[in-house]
């Protein structure tokens, strides 16, 4: 009797769970629902993979690329790569008394949430021509790179531009902590950057199509999320980990391995002015501000998010370290921190909330501030017919 009832159990039990199943992925996806309606999750999305490795750890954008870019929330554009592997149309062929200004730098010098023509150094050639120089702007930004990574595609790659000015644009969020070197090991799978902690393609898939995976990933507090993983049996996240560590940059005691990113910055720049003499073409720099720096409430709940209330954190410690590093090297430094904080209190709309890049606001508000910062560097560097084809053009700027 009990053998005939087993097959009659296990019927049952595969029932229940197929039950229990079913009421689990309905209760997913109206979760998953939910979220796309109440708190759409912004995550960055490449369609296709727009990178390509250049050798030891190393990326690069891939020449002739086209491809569109969102951050699902916020915006999506297209965007071009040209044959030298920089964003936008091929370059015209060098001409006399022409000035080329070769910007490079990370994803703010690429312009990631506007158009072509709306970056900043964009805006700033289209204001210097209209004042009366000969000049051409190339992008040699590339997403997620710090300051050596840069000099190294511009030893490797962009002197090809044979550029007359280069522009190291450093975001000040988190240039230092990408300069270190446990950053030079990303892998390129089909074209997307695979993080130094390693890939996994089902957590990708994961965190790119489900906005409740993502909105668990990285929407609870530092603590609440290491005392879950704890009792899962897991370790911290890397994406929270690098968030903590690109933190520390505001600690006046300056932690090792914020020295060790300053260190790796100052041997970049000096290959940059090397290199500078070498080709004989001039160096400028800008530092570029993150949103906390100008935000206090949100530099507030970020100390909170990360557990780090309470401390000697100072949102204007970094450009101090960086603006020394500049000019113990001769570079010339732009700082947009002041004016920025200025416009941000006016209730200008400078960044994404989410995404946290400068919107179309933000790079003309940096783009201006350029222009004038470069004028007299680009008479210095023999750009212009006279000096006062480059005067500044009438009324405000």
């Amino acid at each position: 009797m009990s053998a005939e009832r087993a097959p009659g159990r296990l019927g049952e039990w595969l029932a229940r769970l197929l039950l229990a199943g079913f009421g689990l992925a309905i209760g997913v996806a109206t979760a998953e629902i939910a979220v796309r309606i109440a708190a759409p999750q912004s995550v960055l999305l490449w369609r296709p993979g727009p990178f390509v490795a250049d050798g030891g750890g190393f990326f690069r954008l891939r020449p002739g690329h086209r491809g569109k870019v969102t951050n699902r929330t916020e915006y999506e554009h297209g965007f071009r790569v040209n044959s030298l592997g920089m964003r936008g149309a091929e370059p015209p062929a060098p001409a006399e008394g022409a000035c080329r200004i070769l910007a490079i730098g990370d994803s703010f010098a690429f312009g990631l949430g506007v158009e072509e023509a709306e970056v900043f150094h964009q805006v700033a050639g289209a204001e210097l021509r209209e004042a009366g120089a000969d000049v051409q702007v190339l992008n040699g930004g590339i997403p997620a790179i710090g300051v050596p990574q840069a000099v190294r595609w511009l030893q490797r790659h962009g002197l090809e531009a044979a550029p007359d000015l280069v522009l190291l644009a450093i975001f000040v969020g988190n240039d230092l902590r990408d300069a270190n070197a446990d950053y030079d090991n990303w892998a390129v799978v089909d074209g997307q950057l695979a993080t130094p902690a390693g890939y996994s393609p089902l957590k990708d898939w994961l965190f790119n199509n489900l906005h409740l995976y993502a909105l668990l990933k990285t929407a609870l507090p530092a603590g609440v999320q290491q005392r879950i993983r704890a009792a899962l049996g897991m370790g911290e996240p890397w994406s929270l980990r690098y968030a903590r560590e690109v933190f520390m940059i505001y600690d006046p005691d300056v932690p090792p391995q914020v020295q060790e990113g300053l260190d790796r910055t100052d041997d970049a720049l000096a290959t940059l002015t090397r290199l500078a003499a070498e080709h004989d073409f001039r160096v400028a720099a800008m530092l570029v501000p993150d949103i906390v720096q100008v935000d206090d409430l949100r530099w507030a709940a970020t100390l909170e998010h990360l557990g780090l209330t309470g401390g000697s954190q100072d949102p204007r410690q970094p450009n101090r370290l960086l603006r020394a590093l500049l000019e113990r090297r001769g570079v010339p430094v732009l700082d947009l921190i002041d004016s920025f904080d200025t416009a941000f209190d006016r209730g200008d709309a400078l960044f994404f909330p989410n995404d946290r890049h400068w919107t179309v606001g933000g790079h003309a508000l940096a783009g201006r501030q350029l222009a004038g910062f470069l004028r007299p560097r680009l008479n210095q560097a023999n750009c212009a017919e006279s000096p006062a084809a480059l005067s500044p053009p009438a009324g405000p700027s």
